[in-house]
């Protein structure tokens, strides 16, 4: 799928992929976007067979993220970023999610001990496109051992 979106940047790279709302990028942008997350993703222990979960509102990140998984050579894992905190906690153990591409607001639901003992046992990275709130920090550094929290702070720049 990843290889059509090549195919597409190097035909047409200035028509619009994407539109959501007032915003749209082009397919040379999605493919930019998607080659820095994939880069991001690999960087940090993502190898091919891996489950990538993505926990975003519909939008032009959560496509970007479809296809910057999908490049690193993993398996992308849609979660609804409006689920019970307990159902993703579920999903990501059950999954085996290695990482997670998600929102500062989305990973502060998970700052109880029962949730990040189980999420963070399993997941290594957290990719989020927002800056990190007071609560993030404190999530940030109760697990700073065992994963990394990075910013992906150029995801639509």
């Amino acid at each position: 799928m990843h290889q059509l979106l090549e195919v597409c940047a190097k035909n047409y790279p200035d028509n619009e992929a994407v539109i959501d709302k007032n915003s749209s990028i082009t397919y040379r942008e999605l493919d930019e976007l998607s080659n820095r997350l994939a880069y991001v993703l690999k960087s940090n222990g993502v190898i091919r067979g891996d489950r990538v979960g993505i926990c975003l509102d519909p939008s032009i990140e959560e496509v970007v993220a479809i296809y910057g998984i999908l490049k690193a050579g993993a398996a992308y894992v849609p979660m609804d970023s409006y689920t019970p905190v307990q159902r993703v906690a579920f999903m990501i153990e059950n999954c085996g999610i290695k990482a997670l591409v998600t929102t500062g607001q989305t990973i502060t639901k998970f700052y109880t001990e029962e949730v990040i003992d189980k999420v963070f046992s399993y997941v290594q990275c957290v990719i989020m496109k927002v800056v990190l709130s007071k609560d993030l920090l404190r999530l940030q550094s109760r697990i700073l051992d065992s994963m990394s929290i990075l910013q992906l702070q150029a995801f639509l720049e």
